[in-house]
């Protein structure tokens, strides 16, 4: 089917590798930008735009002729539609299964959700009709993308404010449209656009691919088909993505209008000119923020090509030191031989001073070493004293006993260099107050609360961190008990985390994620200002519970399985974290530590963690995770050996026990006399 003249002027919105797009007539299509977009509205004088990326947390507002982006939440969202309706802002936001009001400030007042794990009923539409707040999702599923498994015949309109279902019986149904009387959307998997009149169906138009985005015209309706997504592929494949023009009196396909993207989101009918004036002036606005990252990136690499000259430098002279160093063991070996060789006390005597000098050579070059040579062995096993420790009988209780001695004694054999405790010497902290510390010159401003934390900034010199005293000094106390040489930390935020762990425990690596794709320019300039480029591995649009992703790092980052100390900082929720200790556990070495900090969120006071408006509420409670923990501590003492409790973290000492190294599952290792756990708070 050729493409055809329309008779309005259409804005449509493009996601994944698309962008925003205007058509009129007969004219090709013109990008306006190339920022990928889902739900438009038009206002009484502004128009209002979802942008997809950065985790769809971010509208764009355009107005007068001028643009600004408003960011609504520091976390992702993945808003896929918005509305605007009687000075209120309504927001679907498909990440948290919840439609989200907020006031003309955009602040939000209110908010509706449906049970399940994030993203499990895949909401993603909503409109209001005949006085009804209604929004489309492809089912009541309770996983975190169970709705991929299938969703033909799933799929419902529901009322936000009852749950009620009001259309059910649809395949993956997007895009509600009220025109008058008349509700139209799609049911996208069944290629199909719906024509309602209340409840009651009045026409179904069969179209050529996967159909999304509906504006109703005077004279036609406007559909928009993507390529083939989550549908069998037709004989006669579209080229790209285009926008349907149906008769609205036979009901008949007269066109199509293609677009230069393979997927569509939203169409709506350009009411003003005005509108499209702002739109290139945001345009115009993204385009000079481009140019200042370009030049900021220009700095930023003529910065790292400095380090880079400087850490050639260095390594030349560590280099020089360790061909020093080996010189003098080498003598010192020589002595102790020639010693060796006489059975008289008096003589023999001196042989442990000339051997703890050899010890202590050894021990001053470990740092040199460790990054040159991959297999430096390592310390020894902690001597934090236990703690709260209760390890009842398990089956065969004498045979785990055993395997972990042994286990344990063959670790031992392997770690050639011990660390005495007098020897851990963290560096010297200055309080100037609870909430302001200087670690070798380097400043923290400790911040708790929410909106101080989210509003706050860090730069290289001057961090904020998201931690009250006690836990700064908890870690400087983990460091004067047990060295910390490799560190894995999940959630950076604004970057004070991974610099106070690095000033703390100076260790040969930490390797650490993040959610938000968007690199924490703070840190960066902390890594090449000390030199750090080999040290800190900061990794940017990750989940905590992406297997693959997590695996390929860990397993590139700490080949061995030797991390000393991990981490959680990340989501708090009950899934993800569970998710992320199943796959970083293993990597964990005997006696390290793994850490989890705000466990207790469900349970504390005020709000926002009792307030229904919070994004945590109806979330599952992380507090089933320590129930989980302290199981498999009870079952498998040789997998944990304690589990230290306080009401900001928990930490777990890993045991000696041989743990599986593929698909490991804390659910497969704890007894219940046979009944599954059901996370229940």
């Amino acid at each position: 089917m050729n493409d055809c003249a329309i008779e309005d002027n259409l804005l449509v919105s493009c996601p994944g590798l698309g962008g925003m797009v205007y058509l009129e007539g007969s004219s090709d299509a013109i990008i306006i930008n190339t920022k990928p977009s889902t739900g438009i509205c038009f206002g009484k004088s502004e128009l209002v735009w979802v942008n997809q990326d950065n985790g769809g947390r971010y509208l764009t507002e355009a107005k007068n002729g001028l643009a600004r982006q408003i960011e609504i939440s520091p976390r992702p969202l993945d808003i896929h539609d918005v509305l605007l309706k009687d000075d209120k802002i309504y927001l679907a936001s498909t990440y948290d299964n919840e439609v989200v009001c907020l006031n003309s400030n955009y602040q939000r007042i209110n908010a509706w959700n449906l049970p399940g794990e994030n993203d499990s009923a895949h909401l993603n539409s909503i409109a209001i009709y005949q006085g009804q707040l209604i929004a489309s999702l492809f089912g009541r599923f309770k996983k975190h993308r169970e709705y991929k498994n299938g969703t033909l015949g799933l799929g419902a309109i529901i009322d936000v404010h009852t749950g009620e279902t009001l259309i059910g019986g649809l395949s993956q149904p997007h895009s509600l449209t009220v025109k008058g009387d008349l509700l139209y959307f799609c049911s996208s998997e069944e290629k199909k656009l719906h024509v309602y009149d209340g409840k009651n169906i009045i026409n179904t138009i069969l179209l050529p691919g996967y159909s999304r985005g509906v504006a109703v015209g005077k004279n036609y309706i406007y559909v928009g088909i993507s390529l083939s997504r989550n549908v069998e592929p037709v004989e006669h494949e579209l080229a790209s993505g285009a926008v349907s023009v149906i008769d609205k009196i036979s009901l008949q396909c007269i066109g199509l209008k293609s677009l230069p993207f393979r997927e569509i989101y939203d169409i709506r009918i350009v009411p003003r000119f005005a509108d499209l004036l702002s739109l290139v002036a945001a345009n115009a606005s993204e385009i000079e923020k481009f140019n200042q990252t370009i030049a900021e990136r220009d700095k930023q690499i003529i910065q790292l090509n400095q380090v880079i000259f400087d850490g050639n430098k260095e390594t030349t002279k560590c280099i020089q030191e360790v061909a020093e160093r080996n010189k003098q063991i080498v003598e010192l070996n020589e002595k102790v031989t020639a010693l060796l060789s006489s059975t008289s006390w008096k003589v023999t005597k001196p042989i442990r001073a000339a051997k703890n000098i050899i010890n202590s050579l050894r021990l001053n070059d470990a740092p040199i070493a460790a990054e040159r040579n991959a297999d430096q062995s390592k310390s020894g096993p902690s001597t934090i004293p236990q703690r709260l420790v209760h390890t009842p009988p398990v089956h065969d209780n004498n045979l785990l006993n055993q395997e972990v001695s042994r286990t344990k004694e063959s670790f031992i054999k392997k770690s050639e260099i011990q660390i005495p405790i007098a020897e851990r010497n963290p560096p010297m902290l200055i309080w100037k107050d609870d909430l302001h510390l200087q670690i070798n010159e380097v400043n923290f401003h400790l911040a708790w609360d929410t909106a101080e934390l989210h509003g706050g900034s860090s730069t290289a010199d001057d961090f904020l961190l998201g931690k009250p005293r006690h836990m700064v000094e908890k870690s400087v106390e983990i460091g004067r008990q047990q060295k910390i040489s490799k560190i894995f930390e999940m959630g950076i935020f604004k970057g004070g985390s991974v610099a106070l762990y690095d000033q703390i425990f100076q260790p040969i690596k930490i390797a650490a994620i993040d959610y938000m794709p968007v690199p924490v320019p703070a840190l960066s300039n902390y890594i090449a200002r000390h030199s750090k480029l080999d040290v800190i591995k900061p990794y940017y649009g990750v989940s905590q519970a992406d297997r693959p992703t997590m695996e390929r790092i860990l397993s590139f980052e700490f080949p061995e399985r030797d991390i000393d100390l991990i981490i959680d900082d990340a989501s708090h929720l009950y899934e993800e974290t569970r998710d992320a200790f199943n796959i970083s556990f293993p990597y964990l070495t005997p006696d390290g530590l793994y850490i989890i900090e705000d466990w207790a969120w469900a349970h504390w006071a005020n709000d926002p963690w009792q307030s229904k408006n919070s994004y945590f509420y109806g979330k599952t409670a992380l507090s089933n995770l320590l129930i989980e923990l302290f199981m498999l501590s009870a079952s498998r003492p040789d997998f944990i050996t304690e589990i230290v409790v306080n009401h900001n973290s928990v930490t777990v000492k890993k045991g000696y026990g041989e743990l599986p190294t593929d698909n490991f599952n804390i659910a497969d290792h704890y007894l219940l006399r046979g009944r599954h756990f059901g996370a229940w708070l």
